[in-house]
């Protein structure tokens, strides 16, 4: 349902987390949902003229902010989206019809795999942390990253002795965890699971 259509405008409201605009997970599904709103409005004769996202980050942070330029700058954020030809949307409807067509009578394990977006991954990250802190020092994209901070900024007396260390934050799919009453018996779900646990 469109929450707002104002002036040819057609604007979505997300509670989300600055984490999704950094790592853009959810752009995509969002650029997708409001492209449908609007070919839905088009076939009922209104016009459409653009689309945007308003977000609400839920966990926005102001020091984040000032540290890292790539940070959202603030706690609501207006996003333009790209606002497909019909043509477009008739074929990602047909593409979407046919995916569902084709997994119709195929078994769990046969499905196509549901992309990151889908998912709502968010991927692992490596820590670097203090002995007896609660809060990292540094969180960093990969280990290779995580070691080489500890290894420029800390002493090796104190790496050594394991007053500070790297740990592994694992990722974790939002949507899967959180929202699909139907993980615990989804293929796909399980081997993700296997695979972080092993």
């Amino acid at each position: 349902m469109v929450d707002c259509f104002n002036g040819g405008v057609i604007t979505d409201y997300k509670v989300t987390s600055a984490w999704s605009i950094v790592y853009g997970s959810r752009v995509e599904h969002w650029s997708q949902q409001l492209n449908l709103y609007a070919h839905l409005l088009r076939e009922n004769g209104l016009v459409v003229e653009k689309i945007q996202i308003v977000t609400f980050l839920r966990d926005w942070d102001r020091n984040k902010a000032k540290q890292d330029c790539m940070y959202p700058q603030a706690p609501l954020l207006i996003i333009p989206m790209p606002l497909w030809t019909i043509e477009k949307c008739e074929e990602y409807i047909e593409a979407r019809l046919q995916v569902h067509i084709i997994s119709e009578d195929l078994p769990d394990d046969a499905l196509l795999p549901c992309s990151k977006e889908d998912c709502w991954e968010r991927p692992s990250t490596w820590a670097v942390m203090k002995e007896g802190g609660k809060r990292a020092v540094r969180v960093l994209e990969t280990r290779d990253l995580a070691y080489t901070y500890l290894g420029e900024n800390f002493k090796t007396d104190l790496i050594d002795k394991g007053k500070v260390f790297v740990t592994e934050r694992c990722g974790t799919r939002i949507r899967c965890s959180d929202y699909c009453s139907l993980a615990p018996f989804c293929h796909q779900h399980k081997l993700y699971l296997d695979c972080l646990n092993s």
